[in-house]
């Protein structure tokens, strides 16, 4: 078909501009664009749009699991970080040396709440993205992930080829 820069320029004012060209590439233009065309749209059905409803299924199995996990966890770190500030005090008035131990472990605990929250809401995007029917499609190169990407890591929007640019 087109093989190299050359082919696609001519291939370009052939397609867009044919009163600029000569009389002999408009017999041939007539000729080879129905072919061309025809060609185009049997490369286009064989690369894959999007995931099966199926497929689209069995993701949301493996999500829905996974954000059930991350909630569970959140809900067991923001509850330890209630139960650490209220036994803070007490400690505070007891042993002021421990204060800043206690602090900084609070720190620490709110800082993977906040992390796991975000976990969540990636996981919340992947569900709506398994709702709307573009889950799994890269948002860089329009390409589908791999399936392995996506089961290893069922939140991610970038194929492995967008995310190593």
């Amino acid at each position: 078909m087109l093989q190299n820069t050359r082919d696609l320029s001519n291939f370009v004012r052939f397609i867009a501009r044919p009163s600029e060209l000569p009389s002999e590439w408009a017999a041939k233009r007539q000729n080879r664009l129905p072919g061309l065309l025809q060609n185009a749209v049997i490369m286009s059905d064989d690369t894959k749009k999007r995931y099966s409803d199926e497929e689209l299924e069995e993701f949301r199995a493996i999500v829905t699991e996974k954000l059930e996990k991350a909630r569970q966890e959140y809900n067991d770190l923001v509850g330890s970080a209630v139960d650490n500030s209220t036994s803070d005090e007490v400690m505070a008035i007891t042993n002021s040396t421990d204060a800043g131990v206690d602090y900084a472990r609070n720190v620490e605990i709110k800082r993977l709440a906040d992390r796991q929250l975000q976990f969540i809401r990636k996981l919340e995007g992947a569900l709506q993205r398994i709702d709307n029917k573009t889950y799994g499609i890269c948002r860089v190169t329009g390409k589908l992930i791999p399936k392995e990407r996506l089961r290893a890591v069922p939140h991610a929007t970038l194929s492995i080829e967008a995310k190593s640019k």
